[in-house]
Order: C-alpha cells, then sequence, then structure tokens
C-alpha cells in the first residue's frame, strides 16, 4: 500500500499528513531513534519512511495514529512539509 502525503487541514499551519490506506500516520518523540517498535508496544505497524524536508533528506518513524500515546510522549500528526519518496 503507498504512503500518501496530503496538505494540512488548516491553512494558517503549514504541515502535511502522511497516511497510509486509509489510517492517519504520526511521528512519536521516544521513537525518533529507533529501528523497531519498544518491548510491550501494542501494535506492530512501524514504518521508517525515507523522504525530503527542503534539502534534507530524513528518515520518518510513523505508527498509526490509535498507538501513538504508548510511550507516554510526544506524538503528532501534522508534519514539517515533506516530498516522497527519496530515491
Amino acid at each position: 500500500m503507498p504512503f500518501r502525503v496530503i496538505p494540512g487541514p488548516d491553512q494558517s499551519l503549514p504541515g502535511v499528513v502522511v497516511e497510509r490506506g486509509l489510517q492517519v500516520l504520526a511521528t512519536a518523540d521516544r521513537l525518533d531513534t529507533v529501528a523497531k517498535l519498544p518491548v510491550g508496544w501494542v501494535g506492530n505497524q512501524f514504518y521508517l519512511l525515507r523522504a525530503k524536508s527542503g534539502q534534507k533528506d530524513s528518515t520518518l518513524r510513523l505508527v498509526p495514529f490509535a498507538d501513538a500515546g504508548q510511550t507516554g510522549g510526544h506524538y503528532q500528526v501534522l508534519l514539517d512539509p515533506i516530498t516522497l519518496p527519496v530515491r
């Protein structure tokens, strides 16, 4: 299933939302440096997505929005503008 980057819902806040199928994906600050989900995480969907923000290549760590708050950290759906894919 492909990832889609769509403009955020509010024109006054620049940003994008990443979707995969019917799911809205989120970043979680406690997943920023991991290669897999932490022990005890409920769910198994975890995506490492290469993207470009401006001139910088980065790797986003994304989980379904419904799963994002499990570690008690901050999470977000509205991301800085990115383009996909990075090749």
